[in-house]
């Protein structure tokens, strides 16, 4: 007993020293989350950075996150969004994340200390919280009132089988960013994902689609562009799977006619615009002649994630349709 103790001590005073990396021996590892010196072991999480917000004369920013020898940044923006994702390591041990808003030249104008064990909740089942906006420490002495959005959840909630299909069907550079897309609509939709056992037979099809409903800026002529709100319906609402484009979410959840609609069937390509990064094009067939471009602005997540998550309700749509077609083959050779 003694020696546990003294080995202990021995511990506590090197975990003390800056100098040391004691955690780098792996029995030494073991041990301190053994004597509850460590809370959490070693975790890889999934962090997205959305935006940021402040009062102050810096146009150009970006956001940097750090948890001991783990340091990620967001690409520099002009608007103070970023709707990034990352995987990212927080080491056994660590004390801090700390989150900072950079200019950029590097300077840091504002920061967020993060503990891992009360913000992040590491001990918990499910360390991390969902996407919301959080004061930042002032740092320059020309910038009041940061503020950033963040999401950080558990690298787990992507081997759930009710998203594997889905992410395989989306770039390795963006499915952090859609899987938190996909996470953040199921909440909304269905409640925490342990809830309720019956949620584990919402089929793929039926999630994704519903993460292709939300705000955009609709362009119209000579580059005006008004707010609106887009989703997917389908049977029995209208005959075959459409976008819908209405002018209100109330107009949405009121049934009311939309304004304009897609059948998903006749879309050509969904494509983000090379020269304007937050601009993604629909091309769709209106008739079997006459070709139509619907051009949109994403205002509340990346530009990416609604490229990838329509392109993949299209495919849905159509391979349901090749299903169909097959079914119907079989049972009249039957």
């Amino acid at each position: 007993m003694s020696c546990l103790l003294m080995a202990g001590a021995a511990f506590l005073l090197c975990r003390c020293c800056g100098r040391c990396r004691i955690r780098d021996c792996s029995i030494c590892k073991k041990m301190f989350r053994v004597l509850r010196i460590d809370k959490f072991s070693d975790t890889k999480i999934n962090l997205v950075v959305s935006e940021a917000s402040w009062t102050g004369d810096y146009e150009y920013t970006q956001v940097r996150v750090t948890a001991g020898d783990e340091v990620v940044s967001t690409e520099v923006s002009d608007d103070g969004n970023y709707r990034q994702g990352f995987e990212f390591f927080i080491a056994q041990g660590t004390s801090v994340v700390l989150v900072e808003l950079l200019d950029d030249s590097g300077n840091v104008l504002a920061n967020l200390p993060l503990d891992p064990l009360l913000d992040l909740r590491m001990c918990s089942g499910q360390p991390g919280f969902d996407k919301q906006a959080l004061d930042m420490d002032d740092v320059a002495t020309d910038i009041t009132r940061a503020r950033i959005v963040l999401a950080i959840y558990d690298q787990s909630f992507a081997e759930d089988s009710r998203f594997h299909h889905i992410l395989d069907r989306v770039d390795q550079e963006d499915r952090i960013l859609v899987e938190q897309q996909l996470l953040q609509t199921y909440h909304a939709n269905y409640g925490s994902a342990d809830e309720d056992p019956d949620h584990a037979k919402i089929s793929e099809f039926e999630l994704a689609r519903k993460t292709c409903s939300g705000p955009v800026h609709v362009y119209g002529g000579w580059g005006s562009k008004r707010e609106v709100y887009i989703a997917v319906l389908g049977p029995p609402q209208c005959h075959d799977w459409t976008l819908g484009v209405w002018e209100t979410k109330e107009a949405y959840d009121g049934h009311k006619d939309a304004q304009e609609r897609i059948n998903l069937l006749r879309v050509l390509s969904v494509q983000a615009e090379p020269t304007r990064q937050d601009v993604f094009v629909i091309n769709f067939m209106v008739t079997k002649t006459q070709r139509q471009r619907l051009v949109m602005e994403r205002i509340d997540r990346s530009r990416d994630v609604w490229v990838d998550m329509i392109k993949i309700v299209v495919d849905y749509v159509h391979e349901r349709r090749a299903r169909r077609q097959q079914h119907r083959k079989g049972h009249h050779a039957a």
